[in-house]
């Protein structure tokens, strides 16, 4: 043995590795399936606390954007109704030509610019 310190030290780490291990079973409250049970239930608890917390702010962050995104849609009305007027006279110079958008504007389903034009 080369060197008795670290050899002192390592039969010292893994003898109190082993007591501590001995003693935290015999002083374990519960086994350690019950232990799991336990921790899984708190776990769930805490999960629907959460998930009821973030459903209080997502309805909260929903009520306080309605208004402005209201206002924006309001807003916006006039330049969509003017692109959509601007669309329809270019489909009555070249119908076959241009993409179908005008009909998904109002979903939202307009096709990127990137999509729109078919190779």
């Amino acid at each position: 043995m080369a060197d008795n310190g670290l050899d002192k030290f390592i039969t010292g780490l893994l003898a109190g590795a082993l007591i501590g291990t001995a003693i935290g079973m015999l002083l374990a409250p519960k086994p350690g399936n019950e232990t799991r049970q336990i921790v899984r239930e708190r776990a769930g608890e805490y999960l629907e606390t959460a998930r009821e917390r973030a459903g209080a702010y997502i309805g909260s962050a929903r009520e306080r954007a309605a208004g402005p995104i209201e206002a924006a849609r309001e807003r916006a009305a006039g330049p969509i109704g003017a692109a959509r007027e601007r669309i329809q006279r270019i489909r009555g110079n070249n119908s076959s030509d241009t993409p179908d958008i005008v009909e998904n504007v109002d979903t939202g389903d307009a096709p990127m610019p990137s999509q729109a034009v078919e190779s």
